[in-house]
């Protein structure tokens, strides 16, 4: 059963704050970035998404988007950037090298990175399909939006010829990047324990089994 899970926006220093105190003594959070291209190298950061254990509540930040309050982003980079390099603390993500490719370039070095992705493959190689909402529905038994869906009926709506992240709304950017964060945070428990019983397996075939044949 899927968790009932809120999606907040975080526009307005105060509530940066509250959200920076929840994150200050976490040992494990989820995080996901929301950019102009998948060029990571030469994209816009559009939007930070944080989702944090035990909290029915993940959390956009938005720095580039259209038409709508949002904190200046080098306050909101430097302000987390104490918690996002902090050794102590796991940043679980999907395909977390592009975020991290992404914050690097923006002066934030990720400590202690977890890829959803890169764990669904050690379990499942020969599966073809890898995206978040594959791998959600895998594990979890939740999908998720499709950016494409979204970008199409904004560009529908805009008549613009060209759409990118910063011209969703703040609503609906929210309630996409959020539930992101919140799917890697949640992914990655489950994913954990199912390569712990896959390595303690392989563990078993190679060290126990043949032992076995030396006692038998």
């Amino acid at each position: 059963m899927e968790k009932k899970i809120k999606y907040k926006s975080i526009v307005n220093k105060n509530d940066f704050r509250k959200l920076l105190s929840k994150l200050t003594s976490r040992k494990l959070i989820g995080i996901d970035t929301e950019t102009t291209s998948v060029d990571a190298v030469n994209t816009e950061l559009v939007g930070i998404s944080l989702a944090i254990p035990g909290l029915s509540t993940a959390y956009y930040i938005p720095l580039k988007h259209y038409g709508c309050k949002q904190l200046e982003s080098n306050f909101v980079l430097n302000s987390l950037k104490p918690v996002l390099e902090s050794k102590n603390c796991i940043k679980v993500g999907y395909n977390i090298k592009f975020d991290y490719i992404v914050l690097y370039r923006r002066g934030i070095t990720l400590e202690n990175i977890h890829d959803v992705q890169v764990m669904d493959y050690l379990l499942y190689p020969n599966e073809v399909k890898r995206d978040l909402n594959s791998v959600s529905l895998r594990h979890l038994g939740i999908g998720k939006s499709s950016l494409k869906d979204i970008l199409k009926a904004v560009k529908k709506e805009t008549k613009k010829k060209e759409v990118t992240m910063k011209d969703v709304s703040l609503d609906v950017a929210t309630s996409y990047a959020a539930h992101d964060a919140f799917l890697t945070l949640e992914l990655y428990p489950v994913l954990l324990e199912k390569l712990k019983k896959e390595i303690y397996w392989n563990f078993m075939k190679i060290i126990e089994r043949p032992l076995n044949s030396y006692f038998g």
